[in-house]
């Protein structure tokens, strides 16, 4: 039940945050037994939301789910930034990563590994191609279980 109504805030928040000018970096629904939270990152699409923004987002985005009804009883709702720290998980974020440090984590191994550090060259269809030690690699997005910059 989970996932489909994650998928469901998913579904929501892609296209209401785009009409916004922002861009959904992820969303999760964690339900427990005193509260369900449902936590919503999100970013400009050039990267820095403000505190403001935010807070802005929080109410639109509330009125939005009680609209559709998202979870019977209340829940917290949390809107943020992702931070630097912020995980990489689609093209878009590769490509804003061009020339930038990033350490990434498999599902399934490129040339026997599954871990690799290396600088974004460039991002083509569903690749990203990073240098590292002098030598590209070429690493699926598919293959991505984890990546963020380093920092």
């Amino acid at each position: 039940m989970m996932d489909a109504v994650r998928e469901k805030i998913m579904l929501l928040l892609e296209p209401y945050l785009a009409s916004q000018g922002f861009d959904l970096v992820d969303a999760d629904l964690t339900c427990g037994h005193e509260e369900n939270v449902i936590q919503v990152l999100a970013d400009k699409p050039e990267g820095g939301i403000t505190i403001e923004q935010c807070a802005c987002l929080n109410k639109k985005i509330r009125e939005l789910f009680d609209g559709e009804k998202i979870l019977d009883g209340d829940y917290v709702l949390e809107v943020s930034s992702p931070g630097i720290d912020r995980p990489l998980t689609s093209v878009k974020d590769f490509l804003r990563s061009y020339g930038k440090e990033i350490v990434f984590y498999l599902k399934q191994p490129v040339d026997g590994k599954l871990e690799y550090q290396g600088v974004v060259q460039r991002v083509q269809g569903e690749h990203v191609y990073i240098k590292r030690s002098g030598v590209e690699v070429i690493i699926p997005v598919q293959f991505i279980n984890k990546a963020k910059q380093v920092i």
